[in-house]
């Protein structure tokens, strides 16, 4: 009966011989190629093309504004992704 212990790297029984050990070897082998490929799934996905804005100026204050003033202010940006931009919805704070 074997006991049920962390997979290593080298496994060799108390008298000598590793033969016992082998099917806890393979299943090391496949259980690190299992999460070995599931790392990369999940680092592949975080890959896709997708849009990054960059502004050049992120935030600009009035100072004092008076009642019934009207001001404006252009806030300029870029695209720096390889997937399109799409703007929804703008809403001043």
């Amino acid at each position: 009966m074997m006991k049920n212990t962390p997979c290593r790297g080298a496994a060799v029984s108390a008298s000598g011989k590793a033969g016992s050990m082998r099917g806890r070897s393979v299943s090391c082998r496949l259980f690190a190629l299992l999460a070995g490929a599931v790392v990369l799934m999940v680092f592949a996905g975080l890959s896709e093309a997708q849009p990054v804005i960059e502004f050049e100026q992120e935030v600009h204050n009035f100072g004092e504004v008076m009642q019934g003033e009207t001001v404006e202010h252009t806030f300029k940006f870029t695209n720096r992704g390889d997937e399109e931009l799409v703007i929804e919805k703008v809403s001043p704070s």
